[in-house]
């Protein structure tokens, strides 16, 4: 957001819009003026993200400023506002399980248990790496990146069809839509919202019924 705000026009095109939309973005850039540090990212996430935050519901937003902000963003990140949110949240669940009803040492002591889990985490990408291995979910983020990195992918087949869908994680979807973007053929999903039982591997049902 440091270069997309500004990359539209902010704070200036902000006060003279009189929308909701260009009210939160004129407060998020004057709470948010310097890189915030790392304590206070669970709160810029929470402002950024969040229910009452800058892109926590932008069903009805207009302006003139909302369409800058969403252009800026497309140029800047390749994501209208709506994907560039929908991307990122697992921030915003990461900063609820941080801050949600918890007193000060409560937040802080979850805060110290996130990095050491990213640790852990670093521990286990280069374990992998040293031994050559690949988990299920590497091997779908892989093949995320080999699409996103061939131009001629996207959009190339003209029809896609997806079984079991309700049973699709994150990363999942995310392949998913690298291969097939809106606008380029026809997408089949095939899927019963109430049979999912993948959760231990982070199937969400609600990216079917996001789909549909």
């Amino acid at each position: 957001m440091e270069l997309i705000l500004p990359d539209a026009g902010g704070p200036g095109i902000f006060r003279s819009d009189g929308a909701k939309f260009s009210a939160r973005a004129a407060a998020f850039m004057e709470s948010w003026k310097t890189e915030p540090a790392e304590g206070d990212l669970p709160r810029f996430v929470m402002d950024l993200l969040g229910k009452e935050g800058l892109l926590g519901n932008l069903s009805g937003a207009t302006g003139k400023s909302m369409k800058a902000v969403d252009g800026s963003a497309r140029n800047t990140t390749g994501q209208g506002l709506k994907d560039y949110r929908y991307d990122r949240a697992r921030w915003l669940r990461a900063a609820k399980w941080i801050t949600d009803g918890f007193s000060s040492g409560e937040t802080e002591a979850r805060a110290q248990l996130l990095r050491i889990m990213a640790l852990c985490w670093e521990l286990f990408r280069s374990a992998k790496s040293k031994r050559g291995t690949l988990s299920f979910d590497d091997m779908i983020c892989r093949a995320r990146e080999a699409v996103e990195a061939e131009p001629s992918l996207p959009g190339r087949f003209l029809h896609v069809i997806v079984d079991e869908f309700q049973d699709t994680n994150s990363l999942q979807d995310e392949l998913l839509s690298a291969l097939a973007p809106p606008g380029t053929g026809t997408l089949f999903l095939v899927g019963d919202l109430q049979q999912s039982i993948y959760r231990f591997r982070h199937a969400e049902p609600g990216i079917f019924w996001r789909r549909i």
